[in-house]
Parts: structure tokens; C-alpha cells; sequence
């Protein structure tokens, strides 16, 4: 019995460390522009309350505009990450684990609220794009 709950422990653990991995095998620094860009443009910070960072991205192409970035964002802020593609494609912020479908021409928003602090990707799963990276702090 004992060792049934050691294997199903050692299971969920190795399936943990894998969803913390996430989809992709590329490195973050593989990413022209990743390092040093931080913030969103536009986003308003006010002490003692918590802000909305609003990202929008679009993929034409193949290609991804603004490039692929680290935007830093403060715990507890919300966060709105909006996608246009000209592709059906899937969309997916990892660590919070949304996704969202990506019709062609119309966009696609995911809501959160930042509060898991950590460095987080948002990728595309059909085109395989890492659409940019998000760093909680």
C-alpha cells in the first residue's frame, strides 16, 4: 500500500515539474528582444491599487508584431493579453493555465489577475510561437 502512495506521489511531482516546464522546448534567450524590454505601453500603475496591463499582440504571417519580450508587471495588477491572428491557432499563458481559441482576423483577449509571481510564457500551440514572455514580480 505504501508503495502505491510513493509511486503516485512520485507521478503527480514529475507531472508537476513538467506543467511548470511548459510546451515548448525553445529557451527564453532565443528570443530576439527578450532581454531588458519591460513594461506595456500605456499600462497606468497607481499606489495602493492595483492596475490593468493591457497587451496587444498580432500574428500576420508568422510572424508576430510587437517581437516577442519580457513585460513586467506587478503582483496583483490585472493582466489583458489580446491576440489577433490571420490562422486559427490556440493561444496559452502558462503558469495561470488560459487559453484561448484564435479565430482568424478577430481578437482574442485572456483576463487574469498577476498574483502567481515568476516568469510565465504566452505561446501559440498549433504555429508554435512564443508570443511573449510575462515576469510577475
Amino acid at each position: 500500500m505504501a508503495r502505491k502512495t510513493l509511486v503516485s506521489t512520485a507521478a503527480a511531482l514529475a507531472l508537476a515539474a513538467l506543467a511548470l516546464t511548459g510546451c515548448s522546448s525553445s529557451s527564453s534567450s532565443d528570443s530576439p528582444g527578450s532581454a531588458g524590454s519591460s513594461g506595456s505601453p500605456g499600462a497606468s500603475q497607481s499606489a495602493g491599487s492595483a492596475a490593468t496591463d493591457s497587451i496587444s499582440i498580432t500574428i500576420a504571417n508568422g510572424k508576430i508584431s510587437p517581437k516577442p519580450a519580457v513585460h513586467q508587471v506587478h503582483l496583483g495588477d490585472q493582466l489583458q493579453l489580446t491576440v489577433t491572428s490571420d490562422k486559427p491557432d490556440e493561444a496559452h499563458l502558462h503558469g495561470y493555465d488560459k487559453e484561448i481559441e484564435l479565430q482568424p482576423g478577430k481578437p482574442g483577449t485572456i483576463s487574469v489577475k498577476a498574483d502567481i509571481p515568476g516568469i510565465f510564457e504566452f505561446e501559440t500551440h498549433k504555429s508554435n510561437l512564443q508570443l511573449l514572455q510575462i515576469e510577475v514580480k
